[in-house]
């Protein structure tokens, strides 16, 4: 009977899921680094979301906690944090005083204009580290692995 090796031979899957916590982990802490601690990675992306938002007279923090996947508790107590650093104001709608809606102030503007460029100055050296054939193919990738995440059905989660 022969004998079988141990190897550390590590799956493709593994290998992705690997890289992919760890690019995960240096862009969030990229992003602490940037924001000079101010924001979670919950609130960056609330913030960027209010950004992007179509409406405009605002969101509903419901809305918000629906498109972020988070409860209303879990939005309710970012929007406080952000309300205190002056990123975002609640206001009663003009037509329907029973809802609230949240938008950006302008140094919540100011600041996430400053963070985003900050950010894209890292992508920028990682573009210049790689060099353009390889930022090609890795943009490629990414966006073939979202295009596959947002379109496959999450069984384990």
């Amino acid at each position: 009977m022969p004998h079988s090796r141990k190897t550390n031979a590590v799956s493709p899957t593994d290998a992705l899921l690997a890289a992919t916590r760890r690019f995960t982990r240096a862009t969030i802490a990229g992003n602490k680094m940037i924001s000079n601690g101010k924001l979670s990675q919950a609130e960056w992306h609330l913030l960027w979301l209010l950004k992007h938002w179509p409406e405009p007279d605002g969101a509903r923090p419901s809305e918000l906690a629906k498109r972020l996947r988070v409860t209303a508790g879990n939005v309710a107590q970012q929007l406080r944090r952000l309300e205190q650093q002056a990123f975002v104001v609640r206001k009663h709608d003009d037509t329907d005083r029973r809802v609230v809606l949240v938008t950006l102030t302008n140094g919540g503007k100011k600041f996430l204009a400053k963070v985003r460029d900050d950010f894209a100055n890292q992508f920028s050296q990682l573009v210049t580290r790689l060099g353009p054939k390889e930022s090609k193919h890795f943009t490629n990738l990414l966006l073939a692995a979202a295009d596959h995440l947002e379109h496959s059905e999450t069984t384990a989660c």
